[in-house]
């Protein structure tokens, strides 16, 4: 079976070389944004992403999912921040099968080895590894990676709007073009489940900084999902350089003191920001939908709302010792204008297959295709005998806006490959093995 995987994985690689060859025999006819040659640039909506996964098919969704739901997708324009190594290869990929999207790769080499110089990973931070990477910093930066002219000129943009590429909009980007920021450098989600002073110990802060800023600990976080900025107000605040300035003294922290835990990139932007942000309100952060198991606190609201013990089965769900769902069951999907697949249970990974998956309410807007909320040869959902609520597994959200080309040319084929060369060199130890230990006739 995995060299079957394989073989699909090298056809679809070599399906991709040939649209990435023909893009670029016939460049002046396939010009990323050439349909927008008659539009103001004044009037253009930028969007930008930040990622190094070589595994583009997050990308792709994330940018579907905003180019299916606005009413005016000549108007945007795309930015995609990664690594230099991933750069080009993925200017041409997402070019080949987004033909339709205007977008500018970009990349800075020396931007992201001053953010990873100020970076530093400890255990007690409670953080993993990849969430203490250069590229969850990245969006702090956007001004600075869009000036770096990688594919592209970038000027005279007042606004940004930052997307996480674990995401599926819902909602009219416009809506967020259109926000007055009152005078504020960002405008984000704000959370109040959690307030600042969970993960930021206020104390040390004060006895151990210079810390004279209006943040407090009853601060509700702010997601990092999706925001807006404003460029010009960002870069007056010298926001960036104060990110950097907190991952500096974060750093040079006595080991056995942390002045945040729980999380490495919102505490340090939070404390930049300073209290410079505009709540966008909750329509627009649908959280945590691949976490393997709701609060206590979401999983009592179900249980107010109507969902019995039999309902659990239906689901396949089961309730956890202290209350919680194992895994959850998210209503917010109905409504929200932004998907976040926060945790671990990613639609385009093989977590799901261990496990139940946790399950959504159908969205209200229109599906991206004529298949519905489903991916290609599923059903698309359920009803819960106790309420009139539809439901689907909250990966089919996200499978709705790829298509099979999409799935095949830019998933992550050179782990697949990597995985096969481990598989075939442990078979390969193993019949040698079984080789040496064969017994030798003895002769009389």
């Amino acid at each position: 079976m995995a060299s079957n995987f394989v073989v699909l994985g090298f056809a679809c690689v070599f399906a991709a070389a040939l649209l990435v060859t023909y893009r670029l025999l016939h460049a002046q006819d396939h010009l990323p944004g050439s349909s927008q040659q008659d539009i103001n640039p004044a009037n253009l909506i930028h969007v930008c992403l930040c990622s190094d996964n070589t595994d583009l098919r997050p990308t792709a969704v994330a940018i579907r999912s905003v180019y299916a739901n606005a009413r005016d997708p000549q108007l945007l324009k795309f930015h995609f921040v990664t690594s230099p190594e991933l750069a080009h290869i993925a200017n041409e990929l997402l070019a080949t099968h987004l033909p339709e999207v205007y977008l500018e790769v970009h990349s800075n080499a020396k931007l992201l080895q001053r953010i990873s110089k100020e970076l530093s990973y400890r255990p007690t931070s409670k953080v993993s590894r990849e969430m203490s990477s250069v590229f969850s910093f990245a969006p702090f930066f956007l001004p600075e990676f869009l000036s770096s002219r990688t594919f592209g000129t970038v000027a005279g943009i007042s606004r940004l709007i930052y997307l996480d590429t674990d995401t599926v909009m819902l909602g009219d980007v416009r809506a967020l073009q259109a926000l007055d920021l009152k005078g504020k450098a960002v405008a984000a989600v704000r959370s109040c489940e959690q307030r600042l002073g969970h993960l930021v110990d206020f104390e040390l802060l004060k006895k151990s900084t210079s810390f004279v800023g209006h943040a407090r600990s009853t601060d509700c976080l702010i997601s990092r999902a999706m925001f807006v900025m404003d460029v010009s107000r960002y870069r007056t605040d010298n926001i960036g350089n104060k990110v950097l300035q907190w991952l500096q003294q974060y750093k040079e922290q006595d080991l056995m003191e942390d002045l945040w835990t729980g999380s490495m990139s919102i505490p340090p932007w939070m404390l930049a920001l300073d209290r410079g942000v505009v709540d966008i309100g909750p329509e627009w952060d649908c959280l945590n939908l691949g976490a393997e198991e709701l609060t206590v606190e979401e999983s009592k609201a179900l249980r107010q709302y109507g969902l019995r013990k039999e309902d659990l089965g239906f689901l396949g769900q089961e309730m956890g010792i202290s209350g919680q769902l194992i895994p959850g069951l998210h209503r917010c999907s109905g409504t929200a204008r932004l998907l976040h697949f926060g945790g671990p249970i990613k639609p385009w990974l093989d977590t799901t297959l261990d496990h139940a998956e946790p399950v959504c309410a159908l969205p209200q807007v229109s599906p991206p295709t004529a298949r519905g909320w489903s991916r290609e040869g599923e059903p698309t959902s359920q009803t819960l005998k106790c309420k009139d609520l539809h439901l689907t597994r909250c990966s089919n959200l996200w499978w709705a806006f790829l298509s099979d080309d999409l799935d095949c040319g830019l998933k992550d084929f050179e782990k697949a490959i990597r995985d096969e060369d481990a598989a075939l060199a442990r078979r390969k130890a193993t019949q040698a093995q079984r080789q040496t230990t064969t017994a030798v006739p003895v002769q009389t």
